[in-house]
């Protein structure tokens, strides 16, 4: 899946995980299709403010460009201790990326 397109998606998602719970859990992959798709989610309209987001690589970091609260980055350690859905997955591998929804730890 291309980085634009699952920017895309994962653009509409928040809404009704905020409804629903009052925030959208995302954990992102590390590598390069991982970068070019938080480049093109932070131009889309996503509540930052209700995102927490959760890198699950540490292999780079894929923040810099999101327009999200500092205190909405967790390692995923933390995350997996807060949380048992993360409401997105963005997984890289063999430099593709992959989408999975609702994933409970």
């Amino acid at each position: 899946m291309s980085p634009d397109r699952a920017a895309g998606i994962i653009a509409e998602q928040p809404w009704a995980a905020i409804v629903e719970r009052g925030r959208f859990v995302m954990a992102v992959d590390g590598g390069t299709p991982a970068r070019l798709m938080l480049r093109e989610l932070a131009a889309k309209c996503v509540p930052w403010r209700a995102v927490y987001l959760v890198q699950a690589s540490e292999s780079a970091d894929l923040l810099d460009d999101l327009p999200i609260p500092r205190e909405n980055l967790l390692a995923e350690e933390a995350a997996r201790r807060e949380f048992a859905i993360f409401d997105v997955l963005y997984l890289v591998r063999e430099n593709e990326g992959f989408l999975v929804r609702r994933t409970h730890l």
